[in-house]
């Protein structure tokens, strides 16, 4: 299954999830009109690629010269040769992006001790599944042959603190629950979620992190309305914003923080 394939699949994804929970109209949004691609998405996606199919990095992913000046004769034949030898399905990267994708990817595997590598390893497998009847979709990086989920993040600072903080407002507490739930529909012995921290700046230290507890219960409750939201959107054929009710007015009284902390307002009932 190609990614435009995976995409068309009517199912809710962590990424849609996400979206969806700021509201039904952010996600309508998202599902039609995809993000360009940014420095920072090609960066994470040729990071997975050389941490997760090193063979198909290897044969697929080519850098530009670190030094080359297009405006000169030797720099312009330079680019030209290699433009010629790109094949389709190739990605050219500038030699900055390639070589920290390739340091980002060496501290990863250096972490997980090799776990691509083990027999019994499913990477990038398309899972589909249904929590209820609500249908799910995504796809892990990699599960391991013991049932651990183990998911790349590329981070500025991979400290605990920071990476709690990174946790919460990313949302991969949400990502969680989401890839253990969907995996429970596919196997039976899934043990959980974790993530591989590593920072993008050298030497590239990294950290592996168990979402569980009051963190994961946190992303349960949060994924269990999503997956109410979206049930009740698909049926109805309506996909409000903030509040399904035209001109209504949310009142704000408690300071952030509080026990009192937060606010009355019409909710999206359908």
């Amino acid at each position: 299954m190609n990614r435009t394939e995976y995409e068309a699949l009517p199912a809710l994804s962590y990424s849609g999830l996400k979206e969806l929970l700021r509201s039904p109209a952010h996600y309508q949004h998202w599902k039609n009109n995809p993000r360009e691609e940014t420095k920072a998405l090609r960066l994470g996606k040729a990071a997975h690629a050389a941490f997760l199919t090193p063979d198909i990095w290897a044969a697929t992913y080519k850098s530009l010269p670190e030094t080359l000046d297009r405006r000169t004769k030797d720099g312009k034949a330079t680019y030209e040769a290699l433009m010629a030898s790109m094949k389709p399905g190739d990605t050219l990267l500038p030699f900055d992006e390639y070589e920290l994708a390739t340091e980002i990817a060496f501290a990863a595997t250096r972490l997980t001790d090799n776990l691509i590598y083990r027999t019994g390893a499913w990477v990038e497998r398309v899972l589909q599944g249904k929590d209820k009847s609500t249908p799910l979709k995504g796809i892990p990086d990699l599960i391991d042959s013991e049932g651990w989920i183990y998911d790349l993040k590329t981070t500025d600072d991979a400290c605990e603190r920071a990476a709690l903080r990174t946790i919460l407002n990313y949302g991969y507490h949400l990502q969680a629950a989401h890839y253990i739930r969907l995996a429970h529909c596919n196997r039976s012995d899934i043990r959980g979620f974790r993530l591989v921290m590593v920072e993008k700046d050298a030497p590239h230290i990294g950290a592996i992190y168990q979402i569980d507890g009051d963190l994961l219960d946190l992303g349960r409750k949060e994924t269990d309305r999503a997956y109410s939201l979206y049930d009740r959107c698909v049926a109805s054929g309506e996909w409000p914003g903030y509040s399904e009710t035209p001109g209504a007015v949310t009142t704000l009284s408690e300071l952030p923080g509080s026990k009192k902390a937060g606010a009355s307002s019409t909710s999206l009932t359908f």
